[in-house]
């Protein structure tokens, strides 16, 4: 450990893959099912899982390095809960009206949980259960988003409570989405605000 427990927090993919890992042994059963049941299945979530389904095989897509080239996929086994969900848009999308308080009220109570800072540093970055929230330089609405990746493929998922905006951005390259994902959320916004001040 680089400094002591309850000072400034660092990101761990390796922590959230053994949450992940711990949450599935308290349930019983495996990461994956662990998220169908508790997830996927009551957000009808279709497309969301660790495994690909193999009349999904096709469209499956092919990862690709920062200068265009294959790589195979990555299999987390143990450490699932570093990445290993398999998604689309569609799917990512619906989650997010769950965080907008769409749905069934014990899912809406348990993503507002998640959205409350655990941690905050000066200049309006903070830390959610699973969300990072920032302020972008310019604007008066805060976005809560998250990022990653895996060999080949880059996301970004992001909303803003004050405005209604949403975005999702997949990728099936290295090459980091963040900037379009923000630039999406932004023009949302902007649009939204439009249209609510023509009404």
């Amino acid at each position: 450990m680089r400094r002591a427990p309850g000072g400034r927090p660092r990101y761990s993919n390796l922590g959230f893959g053994l949450l992940g890992h711990v949450l599935a042994l308290r349930a019983g059963c495996s990461y994956e099912q662990l998220v169908h049941t508790r997830i996927c299945r009551p957000l009808a979530l279709e497309d969301t899982g660790v495994s690909v389904p193999a009349d999904a095989g096709e469209r499956f897509a092919q990862g690709h390095s920062r200068r265009g080239r294959p790589v195979p996929h990555w299999d987390l086994s143990a450490l699932a809960g570093a990445g290993a969900l398999r998604s689309t848009v569609a799917d990512l999308l619906r989650f997010l009206r769950l965080q907008f308080g769409e749905g069934d009220p014990a899912p809406v109570r348990a993503a507002a949980l998640t959205h409350a800072p655990r941690w905050q540093r000066r200049g309006g970055f903070a830390v959610g259960l699973g969300w990072m929230r920032l302020t972008p330089g310019g604007s008066d609405h805060e976005v809560l988003f998250h990022n990653g990746g895996t060999g080949g493929f880059r996301s970004f998922t992001g909303f803003v409570p004050g405005t209604g905006a949403a975005a999702v951005v997949l990728s099936n390259s290295a090459r980091s989405m963040d900037p379009l994902g923000f630039r999406i959320l932004e023009r949302i916004g902007a649009t939204l605000q439009s249209w609510a001040a023509s009404v």
